[in-house]
């Protein structure tokens, strides 16, 4: 039986669906050319003298031959300010013909006036760190010595742009730095995790050049100083970081160096009146450079020289302890949040604030550090 004719009605609908359904589709509504963007590498956010928050933005020229005050290389550099950095960026904006782009920031730094200002950094915190185009692998940095603008005004010495230069120095670890990994992301996760302060990444201004060193300390929202190199190394070993650090080891038969491979970092911790906890560092490597009076090496020079680098990082790790607790109370190795998770009941009842300074952290190392070749 073959079957009929279809009636023209059917045929007609589906006709009229399917010239209908693009109607529901969803489109470009808000888009802009990316010949109308412009691409935002780096924000620098600084206090002016009058209490306002300037907020500069670093970018690519937007074609050769431009001139703007502030131009380093193949980017410019230019300023805003106004009552917090969402007001000052809107500001900069009305000086750009193009639209912001803040997705391919790479550093966010802070002057260290505007750190040291709790307003300020929870602004940088709530409008410009949480903002839906921030990448949350940009890094969070301190000018050291310098303003912010000073930092997005110039590059390295290679002649990349400042935001740049740090942010690729800080993924690839070119450059062997002793600094912690203050991407946004790990800043906010400390901001919002009880027992855990925050560090961001110091960087200064040379006469040529920008150097990335130091850590800046944070107590919530507020700057409150500097680790220096040792210290802030000492702090890196306590977190299990410190991969690609090049320790000198100084012994009676010269000055050795070794490579740093692997850290980790394990706390035992012991709720009481006070809380005490011990930190097990364990560290291997490379030795790169043998002490200049051994002529060769034997497997107890190793051992020698083994225990002299766990000496040199137990001393390291005790310095940034003792300022840490000491001079900044600040829990930036986050033993607070250790015991927020293992002992919630000790963690209730105790005032960290209070406690941090007056815990007691025992420290033990070990280090074992290899040599490629034969041993006598």
């Amino acid at each position: 039986m073959t079957p009929g004719p279809r009636a023209p009605g059917r045929s007609l609908l589906a006709l009229l669906l399917l010239a209908l359904a693009p109607l529901w589709l969803s489109g470009c509504w808000d888009n802009v050319d990316v010949r109308d963007r412009a691409f935002v590498l780096g924000l620098g956010v600084d206090l002016t003298p009058e209490g306002r928050v300037e907020v500069t933005a670093q970018m690519p020229r937007p074609e050769p031959g431009s001139v703007s005050v502030g131009t380093h290389g193949s980017v410019l550099a230019l300023s805003a300010a106004g009552t917090d950095p969402i007001s000052a960026l809107h500001n900069l904006q009305g000086r750009v013909s193009r639209t912001f782009l803040l997705g391919h920031i790479k550093a966010v730094v802070l002057g260290e006036p505007a750190a040291r200002e709790p307003v300020v950094v929870e602004h940088v915190v709530d409008q410009v760190l949480r903002h839906p185009q921030v990448d949350p692998g940009a890094f969070v940095m301190v000018a050291n010595g310098c303003r912010a603008s000073d930092v997005m005004n110039r590059g390295s010495a290679e002649g990349t742009a400042s935001a740049l230069f740090a942010g690729s120095a800080l993924e690839k670890g070119l450059l062997g730095l002793n600094v912690p990994q203050s991407e946004v992301w790990q800043f906010l996760r400390a901001l919002q995790t009880p027992g855990w302060e925050p560090v961001a990444i110091g960087i200064r201004c040379r006469p040529d050049s920008l150097e990335i060193a130091d850590a800046a300390v944070f107590k919530r929202y507020r700057m409150v100083g500097w680790l220096g190199p040792r210290e802030t190394r000492g702090m890196l070993w306590l977190m299990g970081e410190g991969e690609g650090s090049v320790v000198e080891v100084p012994s009676p038969h010269g000055l050795g160096l070794v490579l740093i491979n692997q850290v980790t970092a394990r706390f035992r911790l012991e709720p009481g009146d006070p809380p005490a906890a011990r930190a097990q560092v364990s560290v291997s490597g490379q030795l790169l450079h043998k002490p200049e009076r051994l002529v060769t090496i034997t497997h107890r020079d190793l051992v020698a020289l083994n225990s002299l680098l766990a000496r040199r990082i137990q001393l390291e790790a005790r310095l940034a302890l003792e300022k840490l607790q000491g001079v900044f109370g600040a829990d930036s190795i986050g033993l607070g949040r250790r015991f927020y998770f293992t002992s919630p009941y000790f963690w209730r009842g105790v005032n960290w604030e209070r406690e941090y300074p007056r815990l007691r952290v025992e420290i033990v190392v070990s280090a074992e550090a290899g040599r490629k070749g034969s041993l006598r």
